[in-house]
């Protein structure tokens, strides 16, 4: 655990002096036929508090039973390389199904429905999946750090080319059109073990997942893209196709809503953010960064909020935290939709600041395109800590939806800019007295 607070003292002297020297004072004539001069409300606004900014890494996040799952890898220039497969049970459609006399399989297929999203290059991956040795279970977290173990070769059928994932195109089958999805033919020997199995194997879901506990899929790939993935709909699944004495049919295996699953996610960061690969932090004063899949944060610690302490009737009126982003380097990336501010209570547990989970309190986070910036309401979070109700002085800055994506930020620090501080990461608080 970093424990900002070490540059308390020098950074606490010189926000106090800053403070003191570069208030403004707003609107001070209005009222002044309204009300005694000594009764007048004294209101300032100040945006020179120090900030410090680190790049930290991202704690393990709990992506078990998530909406959509990601699979693929992708390597960003500028970051490193982003792994990201997932482990799942698969169930039985229907219990109890009887494939006939004398039944051969024809082919095993698993279908994986996008949902739209597609981070990094459109380049042809090799994809992998193997049997799970280890049972999951509904009732328990997991999380994007953990592994479970595995058993036996790669599922996937010999000879299987590597696949370039579409997000936007529909797959032609034999008499059919379906949504957009990755389809990956899985082994001959697979589909005659299942379709042989013994009978009392399907006669119920207990039974089956006693069997086969669960698949992990993953790219084999160094880079490619990493797509999202819709494991609950009814276009996703395993379907095994087979004919016997009388018929030709198919039956599948699902992924539903009572399906054990979870993400899994691995970065290999590069260049100046390498120290995160063994966590260290980065020095974040010119380019936080925030990335999600449990990839990396920023921590912002504000040495000199106590000077508004000087003081005791002033009332925080507004306190905003502006940080607007860097230049996009690639149009084709898109920033997180919204960031979220975390902070610790008195028990070192992470939770989020006063009123950002509420829906009385709009905290904001939200990426704003015309101005490229992010901007949080921090009123609340800041009078609690001046009145000492809030004890610890910084804020993790993370990503929004960090479970199910992989998007990330490269933001304005406090001192990205010398010339134009209007560029720059800051703190603008409006308060009277």
């Amino acid at each position: 655990m970093i424990h900002p607070w070490r540059l308390l003292g020098a950074a606490f002297f010189m926000a106090s002096t800053l403070l003191l020297a570069s208030c403004e004072k707003p609107e001070q004539s209005i009222g002044l036929n309204l009300q005694p001069e000594d009764e007048l409300i004294n209101v300032f606004r100040t945006d020179t508090f120090t900030i410090t900014a680190e790049i930290i890494p991202e704690d393990s996040l709990r992506t078990d039973e998530l909406s959509q799952m990601l699979l693929g890898n992708y390597f960003d220039p500028e970051i490193g390389r982003l792994s990201a497969s997932f482990y799942s049970q698969v169930r039985l459609s229907t219990p109890d199904h009887d494939f006939g006399s004398n039944p051969v399989a024809d082919s095993l297929v698993l279908s994986m429905r996008y949902t739209g999203e597609l981070f990094g290059s459109q380049q042809p991956q090799f994809f992998e999946v193997f049997e799970m040795s280890d049972s999951l279970s509904l009732d328990s977290a997991y999380y994007s750090n953990q592994d479970h173990e595995i058993t036996g070769a790669n599922l996937v059928a010999p000879g299987v080319p590597p696949i370039r994932m579409d997000p936007r195109k529909e797959v032609s089958l034999a008499n059919d059109t379906v949504p957009p999805q990755l389809r990956l033919r899985l082994s001959d020997e697979l589909a005659n073990d299942w379709v042989n199995l013994d009978p009392a194997t399907y006669d119920s879901n207990d039974a089956w997942t006693s069997y086969f506990k669960g698949l992990y899929v993953r790219s084999s790939s160094y880079t490619g893209g990493i797509a999202h993935l819709d494991l609950v709909s009814s276009e996703s699944g395993i379907r095994l196709y087979y004919h016997n004495d009388t018929d030709t049919s198919f039956f599948d295996y699902t992924i539903n809503n009572v399906t054990a699953r979870y993400s899994r996610f691995e970065h290999e960061f590069i260049g100046e953010l390498a120290p995160l690969n063994t966590g260290e932090p980065v020095d974040a004063q010119v380019s936080p960064r925030v990335q999600s899949a449990s990839g990396m944060k920023s921590l912002l610690t504000f040495p000199g909020l106590d000077s508004l302490n000087v003081n005791q009737e002033r009332t925080i009126n507004k306190a905003e935290l502006i940080i607007p982003c860097a230049e996009r380097s690639d149009l084709r990336k898109f920033y997180p939709t919204r960031l979220f501010l975390l902070t610790e209570n008195d028990e070192g547990d992470i939770v989020g600041i006063p009123g950002q989970l509420s829906g009385t309190v709009e905290v904001g986070g939200f990426y704003e395109l015309t101005e490229n910036r992010y901007r949080f309401n921090v009123t609340r979070w800041l009078q609690l800590y001046l009145n000492g109700e809030v004890t610890v002085n910084y804020l993790y800055l993370v990503a929004g939806n960090a479970g199910v994506s992989a998007r990330n930020v490269a933001l304005n620090g406090p001192e990205h800019s010398l010339d134009d501080p209007s560029q720059n990461m800051r703190l603008q608080v409006t308060y009277s007295y």
